[in-house]
């Protein structure tokens, strides 16, 4: 792996597991691949979450994530704005038996269609998720107040 910093909007590095979550701000790395949500996956898994900041690294920018190390599980309810990020790959690059896994790409305006989240994404009254009024993208339910 060398010594290479890994940027990503939520994390820089996942070795466990990341799930329900989102980032929305711009990720830059000058020396490796940088992901919009993580920035190396390491033996991880990454599930119901999203990003749609705008990503650039000097290996490429992927709308999920720059590098996967190893067997890395990708869920099909993971998304990235393919508008908003500048990313046309969900995953930069792979190794050690790595696959860029299911996430999908979508525009800013499935991106505010809860439907496009498919089944996981609880938009219920009770649910993880909510959709403000004129909203680009979901929110966790919490952030509301709800």
């Amino acid at each position: 792996m060398g010594t290479s910093t890994y940027a990503g909007g939520l994390a820089g590095q996942n070795a466990g597991t990341i799930t329900q979550s989102y980032a929305t701000g711009a990720v830059s790395a000058t020396d490796a691949a940088a992901g919009a949500l993580v920035g190396v996956n390491l033996y991880s898994s990454v599930e119901q979450s999203f990003a749609t900041g705008s990503v650039q690294g000097q290996g490429g920018g992927g709308g999920i994530a720059g590098f996967n190390y190893g067997p890395v599980t990708i869920s099909s309810d993971v998304f990235w704005n393919t508008q908003t990020t500048g990313a046309t790959v969900a995953v930069v690059s792979v190794a050690n038996g790595a696959q860029v896994g299911n996430a999908q790409g979508l525009t800013t305006a499935q991106m505010s269609n809860p439907v496009s989240f498919g089944s996981t994404y609880d938009f219920g009254p009770g649910g993880v998720w909510a959709m403000p009024a004129g909203a680009t993208h979901p929110v966790l339910r919490w952030q509301l107040g709800q």
